[in-house]
């Protein structure tokens, strides 16, 4: 049902086996040698090679940050702006974390908790190349294994159209607002499934996306905007099990269910602020901690489903 999107959450799952020798002895070493910690701002060790500043690295940190300044847990907003981060420039002095332990050097995006939101919320981060992570025993270590420049001119509009939300929604009720950031989102994608390497960033430029893009997109200008908005990760159970994405926003204190991909496949509006509990009865949700989480994904995207 969603390729690009089973596609993208397979390759989360992909590093298990053979990162776990890696992850296991950086665990270990904790004790004798601590390790770095991650973060996007946090001082990279003394022999990690220096050169030049780079004024973009600056720029789009303070885009990022501001991107994401309205998301209250603050470790996933670190880890949306860790992978955007580089995702765009690689791991430098200023960029992302090393890791070290008898196996050699592991160059990642971050180490964080094991967080089972890591899951839903990963959809909302702007750029994301080939995400994958290993775990220790209380950690949540995750990886790209590439990065391109390029990304940043992506990053740039779509910081550009978030700030172009913000200005013509400022005066609008909850409702509207939402209404709003709903419409733009589907005028400016075209549901594809079909399967690409795609992040959001490229999708919201390219004008191409599957239910992750849109979810992901209504989340980030939603949230821009002042609305209180979640996302929601799981399957639907007819016709047949299948992997969606999907939104709740709060409008005036009450919680709505909301299906932005849904609407612009059929369009119309007929999946747009329903009540909190509307797909209950034909869609179910990732719950449980993060390896029961990670367990119910690798299920319903396992390649013979």
């Amino acid at each position: 049902m969603r390729k690009t999107t089973i596609a993208f959450l397979i390759i989360f799952l992909s590093m298990m086996m053979s990162f776990s020798a890696f992850a296991d002895d950086t665990d270990r070493q904790q004790t004798t040698s601590p390790v770095i910690e991650c973060g996007h701002s946090r001082k990279q060790p003394e022999s990690v090679e220096t050169g030049p500043e780079n004024p973009a690295i600056e720029e789009a940190n303070r885009m990022l940050e501001d991107l994401y300044a309205n998301e209250t847990d603050q470790e996933i907003k670190n880890m949306a702006i860790d992978a955007s981060m580089t995702s765009i420039f690689g791991i430098t002095r200023d960029v992302g974390t090393q890791l070290k332990s008898n196996h050699g050097t592991l160059f990642t995006i971050g180490r964080y908790s094991q967080n089972p939101d890591y899951f839903k919320n990963s959809t909302y981060m702007v750029i994301s190349k080939d995400m994958s992570y290993g775990l220790t025993t209380n950690d949540l270590i995750v990886v790209t294994s590439n990065s391109d420049e390029g990304n940043f001119e992506k990053l740039q509009l779509v910081y550009s159209a978030a700030q172009e939300l913000k200005q013509i929604t400022t005066d609008m009720c909850d409702q509207d607002k939402a209404a709003y950031i709903h419409d733009y989102i589907c005028d400016r994608l075209d549901y594809d499934n079909a399967f690409g390497d795609r992040n959001l960033a490229e999708a919201f430029c390219d004008g191409l996306g599957v239910c992750n893009d849109y979810v992901g997109l209504f989340y980030l200008f939603g949230t821009y905007c002042g609305l209180n908005v979640e996302n929601e990760l799981g399957y639907v159970s007819e016709p047949v099990q299948a992997y969606h994405a999907w939104n709740k926003v709060e409008i005036d204190g009450e919680w709505k269910a909301l299906d932005v991909t849904w609407d612009d496949t059929t369009g119309t509006k007929d999946y747009f602020l329903l009540n909190e509990n509307a797909f209950e009865t034909s869609r179910v949700l990732f719950a449980g901690n993060f390896n029961e989480v990670k367990e119910q994904v690798a299920a319903v995207c396992a390649p013979n489903r």
